[in-house]
């Protein structure tokens, strides 16, 4: 009967191959980027509030408006666009309620771009609050940070992973 096995450079390959995974998966972490205005946003009016990514890379899912403040919460809140180095996240134009990125919202609809060091992360809002003072606008977006630079190292590994693979495995009695 023949098995299939792996020789020692197959192991040693395979070994490469999990280190970098490792090395790629386990230094990511969550991480939050804040998005706030030091001053009242008056209702029907527009504000832009901008933000950097200050490490090497920033994979945002997630936009969460605060409901501290207003009366209404997130909902007192219009998001007209986000954008990220300087490209809409959004697929069409258009309006879309806060109280989609509220803080008891499941999920988010919106795919976020990965921001890489010093991109800038910006939201449009409109406040349609009742609070005739204003309020600040207060949220943030979650994310992984990384080092996009390791991805380089995953890449290499499973090209070099394939490679071996199409030259097939080796065979032996038993």
């Amino acid at each position: 009967m023949y098995r299939p096995y792996m020789t020692s450079q197959k192991r040693s390959l395979m070994g490469r191959i999990y280190r970098a995974y490792r090395a790629f998966f386990e230094p990511l972490h969550r991480g939050v980027l804040p998005l706030s205005t030091s001053i009242n946003v008056e209702p029907a009016q527009t504000c832009r509030v901008t933000a950097r990514v200050q490490r090497e890379g920033f994979w945002p899912d997630h936009l969460t408006i605060s409901n501290a403040g207003t009366e209404g919460g997130a909902a007192d809140w219009i998001v007209n666009d986000i954008k990220i180095a300087g490209r809409s996240q959004f697929f069409q134009s258009g309006d879309i309620p806060g109280d989609l990125f509220a803080t008891n919202a499941v999920n988010s609809f919106v795919l976020f771009e990965v921001a890489k060091y010093a991109a800038e992360v910006e939201v449009v809002v409109t406040y349609v609050g009742k609070n005739e003072k204003g309020c600040p606008f207060i949220a943030s977006m979650s994310g992984m940070e990384y080092d996009p630079g390791l991805l380089d190292i995953v890449r290499e590994a499973i090209s070099q992973a394939l490679a071996s693979a199409s030259r097939g495995f080796s065979t032996r009695p038993h």
